[in-house]
């Protein structure tokens, strides 16, 4: 493992933060730098160094779109949201964060995801509103939080948990999980075939 510095560069070439990460090569430095970019919307490039060794740089253009469908990731904790998403988007998935119960409520009006993961405490203790309106959209969940699931209501223990803390790898794999599950009790509805017509 080497370590990697990303700068994500605006129009104009100026660079306002850096980024960095521990990854095998190259290849998965430059696959990072797409997410990082994707991460910072005003940036148009991100350069990637390993030292004073330039490895490359990735654009707008390299960008390509995720084919694993959508999900919304619903975490207050800035550090964790960023390593999750992180995480997924290198796995294919399209990630939207929401850090607040208004905002995730808000991204739920406006777009339905393929699953989300929710964490309860936003802050001000343990809400089911986000877990409720994704029960009344029928889209499958699961809950990424601290609280042991032998402390929630009875109501919510049938839904899939994954307990901080956790890693981005941890949480492609229960994503991935819960979306085959859910594929596997939602078969594509099957074609009939229609009877031969009666000759007369």
């Amino acid at each position: 493992m080497a370590v990697f510095l990303f700068y994500p560069r605006l129009h104009d070439g100026a660079c306002l933060t850096f980024v960095t990460a521990n990854l095998p090569d190259d290849a998965a430095a430059l696959r990072h730098a797409g997410l990082v970019l994707e991460d910072h919307g005003s940036a148009e490039t991100v350069t990637v160094w390993q030292g004073e060794r330039l490895v490359g740089a990735v654009g707008v253009a390299h960008l390509t779109s995720p084919s694993r469908g959508s999900l919304l990731l619903v975490e207050n904790c800035f550090f964790q949201a960023e390593t999750y998403s992180l995480a997924l988007r290198a796995a294919g998935f399209a990630v939207s964060c929401a850090s607040s119960e208004a905002q995730a409520l808000a991204h739920l009006g406006r777009h339905v995801p393929a699953a989300a993961l929710v964490d309860l405490d936003l802050g001000e203790g343990p809400s089911y509103a986000v877990a409720e309106t994704l029960e009344t959209l029928d889209t499958p969940f699961l809950f990424v939080t601290g609280y042991d699931r032998a402390v929630l209501p009875a109501r919510w223990r049938h839904i899939g948990h994954v307990g901080k803390p956790a890693t981005g790898v941890h949480l492609v794999d229960a994503v991935e999980r819960l979306l085959a599950r859910t594929a596997s009790h939602n078969p594509a509805p099957r074609l009939h075939q229609a009877p031969y017509p009666l000759t007369v």
